[in-house]
């Protein structure tokens, strides 16, 4: 298998360390009333799902502690939908998921680096 995947896991991870960033100490009314925050998080959302969903199945398949499924969803259902929805969504996903997930990627980065 080749390597060139890896460029979709560092953007992966990059886009999720860019969505913890922007939501750090956000309140709702900031996240509703500044469309560059709640625009640059649903952006990074997308790219991570985009860019799961472009994950060979082989690499899927060895991490399945990974839910590739619900990452590969994230930007994509109801992150379009209304403010309110966009909060709940991206903000659980950002806050509860990706400091789970977040280190299982970077470690498929150290695993390919050696």
């Amino acid at each position: 298998m080749s390597n060139e995947f890896l460029d979709y896991v560092e953007d992966i991870a990059d886009a999720m360390e860019k969505a913890e960033i922007l939501l750090k100490g956000v309140t709702y009314d900031q996240f509703e009333s500044d469309f560059r925050i709640n625009f640059s998080v649903v952006r990074a959302l997308e790219i991570v799902g985009e860019a799961t969903k472009r994950l060979p199945m082989t690499l899927r398949a060895g991490h399945p502690s990974i839910p590739w499924k619900q990452i590969a969803g994230v930007g994509t259902e109801s992150f379009m939908v209304t403010t309110p929805s966009i909060w709940r969504s991206s903000g659980m996903f950002v806050r509860q998921d990706i400091p789970k997930i977040k280190p299982r990627i970077e470690q498929i980065l150290k695993d390919y680096a050696s």
